[in-house]
């Protein structure tokens, strides 16, 4: 896929009719939903959420906050602690420290 292909789906935090595009080498989807707004949200975590059939109740809410402001946008990760899931983390970006978005 290219990176600005932009691939409709649905919003892997509300289920609400969205579109995303792959930024960072496919690592991380650049989503626009019309609930939560914008937000950017790894593949891993993208993948626990699909996976476990919930969200985080707070993360659409989160989502929508960030992007009122043109130039900031939520990030959703999942990490590990070694091999050990550690959960979801969430952090406002600045949109310019990605390319392409």
């Amino acid at each position: 896929m290219s990176q600005r292909e932009i691939v409709n789906c649905t919003c892997p935090l509300c289920g609400a009719d969205a579109a995303y595009y792959e930024i960072d080498y496919g690592e991380r989807h650049y989503y626009k939903c019309p609930t939560c707004t914008k937000f950017i949200i790894t593949d891993t975590a993208e993948k626990r959420i699909r996976q476990s059939g919930s969200t985080p109740s707070d993360f659409s809410g989160a989502a929508a906050a960030a992007s009122k402001d043109d130039d900031r946008v939520l990030e959703i990760c999942y990490s590990y602690g070694g091999s050990v899931p550690t959960g979801f983390s969430i952090k406002v970006v600045n949109k310019v420290d990605y390319r392409g978005i």
